[in-house]
């Protein structure tokens, strides 16, 4: 077998155990975990929801962060 084929199986092989960590890593259908002592648990709310919510603190202080990996 020639260098060119050695790497490009050293590559998928390495793509494999990754993806296979990441799938064993998810504790649920959303992949989070449970939240530590203390802290309430990350919510996933739709619009509708988030938006009664975020009303709801109108005599709190409020910050919305979004992150985005693109």
């Amino acid at each position: 077998m020639n260098r060119a084929k050695w790497i490009f199986l050293i590559l998928a092989a390495a793509l494999v155990v990754i993806g296979a960590g990441m799938l064993a890593g998810r504790r649920d259908s959303r992949g989070l975990g449970p939240a530590p002592a203390g802290q309430p648990a990350v919510a996933q709310l739709v619009t509708g929801q988030f938006q009664k919510a975020f009303n709801a603190a109108a005599d709190q202080t409020r910050l919305l962060v979004t992150f985005s990996p693109t």
